[in-house]
């Protein structure tokens, strides 16, 4: 009989981290990071400051996200329904610089989807296929009309249970991208 020598054996994966539902957050702030990088420039004038990446307002404009792990704890649905619901374009994902799958925790209220988010990421789909111009216009505050109050973003209006007039503006918008 044939036995595997023991330097051969596979050995033991190390254990995963324990599942959470909470959103990824980066637990230092921006703030902090320039105050240590202001600090350190202070007593050290060789040493250069840290500039804000090209893509910073892109991360804040995504707040904290779910990884995908996190997003079917969350929702209580497996990694298929999930990668359904982005394909369908009902749940907005991100890809990262690294090529890691993110999705915003504010479409999520609760244990669901904001109401009406599948028809405005589908509407927008049709203009541009770019999940983070998606975001860019969710997150946009749109300008006050004439005598008007200032206009709430797309996804406080979503929030606010106007879905008609933020999926009709997002179908104007698909237009105006694709001319």
């Amino acid at each position: 009989m044939f036995r595997i020598p023991r330097w051969a054996r596979a050995r033991k994966a190390p254990a995963l981290p324990a599942r959470t539902d909470r959103p990824t957050v980066d637990p230092v702030s921006r703030a902090a990071r320039y105050a240590v990088a202001e600090s350190i420039a202070g007593r050290y004038p060789t040493v250069a400051r840290e500039r804000e990446p090209p893509w910073a307002p892109l991360v804040e404009l995504a707040g904290p996200v779910f990884t995908a792990e996190a997003i079917t704890v969350h929702l209580r649905l497996t990694w298929r329904e999930v990668e359904a619901l982005a394909a369908d374009h009902s749940l907005l994902a991100l890809t990262t610089a690294d090529r890691a799958t993110v999705y915003p925790s504010f479409q999520v209220v609760g244990r669901r989807l904001i109401p009406g988010l599948g028809q405005v990421l589908r509407a927008l789909a049709t203009g541009v296929d770019d999940p983070w111009a998606w975001l860019t216009w969710l997150r946009a505050t749109p300008p006050a009309r004439d005598g008007q109050l200032p206009r709430r973003s797309r996804l406080d209006q979503l929030l606010g249970g106007d879905i008609d007039e933020v999926t009709a503006a997002a179908h104007h918008t698909a237009h105006a991208w694709t001319s």
